[in-house]
């Protein structure tokens, strides 16, 4: 080999070395990661895009911001679930086939998020480095 591929190997493996020490596993690292997808993805903050800003996030890094993720989404299904009890003056003036819709309808969104937030911390948890 000459000495110029050599040279060029060298600074190739440094230019990973470096690449890999960029990339951040910090809870705040996670943190504004999270900020930055709820915030970003639209004008709402609703995550209708699934654009992901892991960018400069570790393994390590991706498992911290679900392990943040998944309890706002928990808890976002226990908000959800709970409306039907907070709007009772409004579904008691209501008919009884729209009550029957309105909480299904509630409940199954409810439900699903409930779903996504579990799923998404038992990910977490499960790929917790050893």
């Amino acid at each position: 080999m000459s000495k110029k591929t050599k040279t060029k190997n060298k600074k190739a493996q440094k230019n990973i070395k470096i690449e890999e020490k960029q990339l951040k596993s910090s809870w705040s690292a996670a943190i504004i990661s999270y900020l930055k997808e709820f915030f970003l993805n639209n004008s709402n903050g609703v995550n209708f895009y699934h654009l992901e800003y892991d960018e400069n996030l570790s393994e390590e890094g991706k498992r911290k911001k679900d392990l943040i993720k998944g309890p706002e989404l928990i808890i976002g299904a226990l908000i959800i679930g709970l409306l039907p009890l907070y709007r009772i003056d409004f579904m008691l003036e209501q008919n009884i086939i729209v009550r029957i819709v309105l909480l299904i309808v509630e409940e199954a969104v409810a439900i699903s998020i409930g779903y996504m937030g579990i799923t998404t911390t038992i990910r977490a948890i499960k790929n917790k480095k050893k």
